[in-house]
């Protein structure tokens, strides 16, 4: 429920029931400040969030409201996976606690999948138009890493104090 998706399915389809349209799931979250409502809605049209029953406009406004670690046996692939599997460690955590860092990341993501699509079907490159697109991808990319390394001391001296 924190992160809206399954860890064990890609495709909300696989979550919601054969005879069923929809999905609805909510829950009553305990914090210190008093108990706060989160809804999900899954539907073919996508996901609907609320919190507080006021509908969110982005994911990234529910996501971070609920802080959770969730621990599976494919965790082991965090130290014997490819470095990707690292990296969507560290952005699912992120996104968790930096709702700037979820949208620099798909800021990214996204000016990437413009820029090579670009690429791939421009006969004739507009080194201008090119120019810009790689300059906001450097812009993005930097900040991610940023939050990645940040992210990643602290990772470290929590370990180091823990030890």
């Amino acid at each position: 429920m924190a992160l809206t998706r399954s860890h064990r399915t890609r495709t909300d389809k696989n979550l919601i029931h054969f005879d069923d349209e929809q999905l609805h799931l909510s829950g009553l979250l305990q914090k210190k400040t008093g108990s706060i409502p989160l809804e999900i809605d899954l539907t073919p049209k996508g996901r609907v969030t609320k919190v507080n029953h006021l509908k969110q406009a982005r994911l990234s406004d529910y996501i971070g409201h609920m802080n959770v670690v969730l621990f599976a046996p494919e965790d082991l692939q965090l130290i014997k996976g490819a470095p990707s599997v690292r990296r969507k460690f560290i952005d699912i955590e992120l996104g968790q606690i930096k709702p700037i860092y979820l949208s620099d990341l798909s800021n990214y993501n996204h000016i990437l999948k413009q820029r090579n699509t670009y690429l791939k079907s421009s006969q004739k490159i507009d080194e201008t138009f090119l120019s810009v697109l790689d300059d906001q991808l450097v812009e993005y990319g930097c900040r991610v890493i940023k939050h990645r390394i940040k992210f990643i001391k602290e990772l470290e001296k929590f370990g180091q104090k823990n030890t």
